[in-house]
């Protein structure tokens, strides 16, 4: 598996960079919309090479570690990678298919940045009993 995901952090090295820009019209406001190149460096150059650089230290750790399980520490760097990897994707794609307008780019960014922080609202408030053994509610608010 760790293999596969550094061949997919290959595709966005692999993206070329977008130089769209345009001024659009957002209610009574005038908004210049640009994808800065210093963002799609770091979305397509940088994060890819940050994950495949962890996924290559959990890949070296778990041929080190002759173990059944995995190591906690191969666990940490293949998270790391696997993140990296995936906000790369992810920018890159947007970027790709949403090279034209912009204001769509950014509003599915939004969405699914709040889809996931509510997720881990959600995944934390499921665990709070686990998480928190001795936590009331009325705790909070004394």
């Amino acid at each position: 598996m760790g293999i596969a995901l550094i061949v997919l952090a290959l595709i966005p090295l692999l993206a070329p960079f977008s130089y769209t820009a345009f001024n659009t019209q957002i209610g009574p406001v005038t908004h210049y919309y640009v994808r800065p190149l210093v963002h799609q460096w770091f979305e397509a150059r940088d994060s890819p090479l940050v994950a495949i650089a962890l996924l290559s230290l959990a890949l070296l750790v778990m041929q080190r570690t002759p173990r059944l399980t995995i190591h906690p520490l191969a666990r940490v760097l293949l998270c790391g990678g696997a993140g990296f990897l995936g906000f790369g994707l992810f920018r890159v794609t947007l970027g790709m298919v949403y090279a034209k307008a912009l204001v769509w780019a950014t509003f599915w960014e939004e969405v699914t940045e709040l889809m996931f922080v509510s997720a881990v609202i959600y995944i934390l408030w499921v665990f709070r009993s686990t998480l928190l053994p001795d936590f009331t509610l009325l705790q909070a608010f004394q």
